[in-house]
C-alpha cells in the first residue's frame, strides 16, 4: 500500500511539471521496510522549463555548458570544472536551444516554471537581446534573483537567456554534492 501511495505521489509530481528527489529505494538485510539511500551527482542535472498557462505538459531541457561541480561521499570530494562559450557565443551556435515563446493576450512575458530532477537553492536569471548574438561585451537587459520556490521564469520572445543554478554548499553534507552551472538558451 505504502508503495502504491509512492508511486501515485512521484506521478502526480512529474505531471504537474514538478521534480522528484534523485532517490533510490533498498530494503535493508532481513526486513520489508524500504531505506532512502540518496544519489549523489556526478553532474548538473538539466532543467527544465514549462510554460505555466498551458494546457500541455510539454517542457523544454536545456543542459549546462557552463559549471563548477564538486561531489563526493565519506569526506573526499572531486572537483571539476566545465568551461563552455560566452551566452552571446553559444547563441551563434547550430547547438544553441530554441523555446518558442507563446504570445497570450495582455502579457508582457509569459510564466515558465523550472524545475530539475534535484531543484537548485537558487537561480539567477541573465537577459539579453537576440539582436546583440555575436556582440560578447553587450550589456544585459535585466538580471533577476530567484531564491524560493516555485521558480517562475517571466520570457519573452526574442531574446538570449542564461540560468545560473546554485546547489549551495552548506548543503553537500545531506547531499554529498554542490556547485554551479550555466545553462543557455533563445527565445524565438
Amino acid at each position: 500500500m505504502r508503495t502504491r501511495i509512492l508511486a501515485a505521489a512521484a506521478a502526480l509530481s512529474l505531471a504537474l511539471g514538478g521534480s522528484f528527489p534523485a532517490f533510490e529505494t533498498e530494503k535493508p538485510a532481513g526486513t520489508d521496510a524500504p531505506q532512502a539511500v540518496r544519489e549523489i551527482l556526478t553532474e548538473p542535472p538539466k532543467i527544465r522549463l514549462s510554460d505555466s498557462l498551458s494546457s500541455t505538459l510539454n517542457s523544454f531541457s536545456v543542459s549546462s555548458g557552463n559549471y563548477e561541480w564538486y561531489c563526493g561521499d565519506g569526506g573526499e570530494m572531486r572537483g571539476v570544472i566545465a568551461c563552455g562559450s560566452a551566452p552571446l557565443d553559444e547563441a551563434v551556435s547550430e547547438s544553441a536551444e530554441k523555446l518558442e515563446v507563446p504570445e497570450y493576450n495582455r502579457l508582457d512575458a509569459v510564466p515558465y516554471r523550472l524545475s530539475a530532477d534535484v531543484q537548485p537553492d537558487e537561480i539567477t536569471l541573465i537577459r539579453w537581446d537576440a539582436a546583440d548574438i555575436g556582440k560578447t561585451e553587450a550589456e544585459a537587459e535585466e538580471e533577476k534573483v530567484y531564491d524560493e520556490e516555485p521558480f517562475l521564469l517571466e520570457l519573452n520572445g526574442g531574446k538570449v537567456y542564461q540560468v545560473t543554478a546554485e546547489w549551495k554548499e552548506e548543503k553537500q553534507e545531506e547531499r554529498g554534492y554542490y556547485g554551479t552551472a550555466e545553462y543557455v538558451f533563445v527565445t524565438e
